[in-house]
Order: structure tokens, then C-alpha cells, then sequence
């Protein structure tokens, strides 16, 4: 049968959780990386999250792998890239948690690191969102925060809605119809300002 009549496969199954501040997300990656009785790979798509990361478990006392080298072994949390998923050696622990600690303003680069995952992995990621990072920022986060502390949600619990995702995904969608040929860049903040100029 020809390819175009068969039936394109399920997207990966991500959840997202959307906090109000980003320390209220570095909180929770923290208790997740303490807490949890299975091996946790964090992954980033900037360096300077990578490094914020890197320092918050430092700063805690947690034991912590960084980057793509070495075994992927024991319940050590691991921090890497997410373009360096593809080249972490060996095999992924057969139970595992995947916080991914940011998405990336461009659709495709996500894609690229669930297809990544899928290859690697049965575990469904968690996308973490801060409501108050660049992204957010430009598509009315503020706003969104300020209703969601009128309507009582702690600065520790997270927001968890398919109507929530869906307007994620739209303002990435707003991006990429802005942006041709993509300039990389240390930060989410330093991509926007290279990519899209001041707000």
C-alpha cells in the first residue's frame, strides 16, 4: 500500500508541568532529583540552563553526573545537552525519569529530542515551564501568573492542563513562523534577543 494511506504513528506522550517562577521549577527539579527512587536524566536545551542546573544540585548537595560521558549507571541524577542525548553511551536504565527543564522555542528542536528519547527510552518525558522565562514572557506569562496566584495556586504546585500544553505549542508555532535560519545561543533569553530582537 502506498505510504501517504497509512496512518501517521501516535506523537510521544510528554506531560508538561508549568510552575509560576523559575525557582519555583528549580525547586522541583531539586525534589525530584532527591526524591525519586529511579536513575533521573535532566536535560536542557541551553548551556546556561545546563549550568544553572549543575549549580542549584551543587549548591544542595546532590550528587550529580554532567554531560554524555560515562555509564549511565546507578541512581546518580545526570545533567546533559539535549543535542548530546544521541551520543550518551550505553545503554538507558530500563526505569527512568526524564525532566526536561525548558523547551526549546522551536517545535522541531522538541521533536528532534522525543525522537531522540524514543530511541532510547519507554519512559514519557516532563517538560518543566516557568512562567516568568523568555518564552512565557512574550506570550503573556505574566498574566497567566497573575490569575493563577487570584484563583489560590501556591508557588509549589504546578499547573497540569491539555488546554495549557496546546497554548504552549501555539507560541512555539508563533516562533517558528518568525524564524528562518536560526542563530544558537547560551540562554533562552540570549536566543530571543538573537533571533527576534527586543520585545
Amino acid at each position: 500500500m502506498f505510504s501517504w494511506f497509512q496512518k501517521k504513528p501516535p506523537a510521544p506522550t510528554v506531560q508538561d508541568q508549568v510552575w509560576l517562577t523559575e525557582g519555583a521549577r528549580l525547586d522541583a527539579l531539586v525534589r525530584i532529583a532527591r526524591t525519586s527512587p529511579f536513575p533521573v536524566l535532566f536535560l536542557a536545551f541551553f548551556e546556561d540552563t545546563v549550568e544553572t542546573l549543575v549549580a542549584r544540585f551543587a549548591a544542595e548537595g546532590l550528587p550529580i553526573a554532567v554531560g554524555a560521558s560515562g555509564e549511565y549507571s546507578g541512581t546518580t541524577p545526570r545533567v546533559i545537552l539535549a543535542d548530546q542525548l544521541r551520543v550518551l553511551p550505553g545503554r538507558l536504565p530500563e526505569v527512568l525519569v526524564v525532566c526536561v527543564a525548558e523547551y526549546h522555542p522551536l517545535p522541531t528542536q522538541n521533536r528532534q529530542l522525543l525522537e531522540a528519547l524514543e530511541q532510547r527510552t519507554d519512559a514519557r518525558p516532563t517538560f518543566h515551564v516557568a512562567l516568568d522565562e523568555p518564552m512565557m514572557l512574550r506570550f503573556g506569562g505574566a498574566k497567566i501568573a497573575e490569575l493563577m496566584v487570584r484563583m489560590g495556586l501556591s508557588v509549589d504546585e504546578a499547573i497540569e492542563h491539555p488546554m495549557v500544553s496546546k497554548a504552549l505549542g501555539n507560541a512555539r508555532d508563533k516562533v517558528a513562523t518568525k524564524v528562518r535560519n536560526p542563530r544558537p545561543a547560551r540562554s533562552m533569553a540570549a536566543w530571543f534577543a538573537e533571533n527576534l530582537g527586543p520585545e
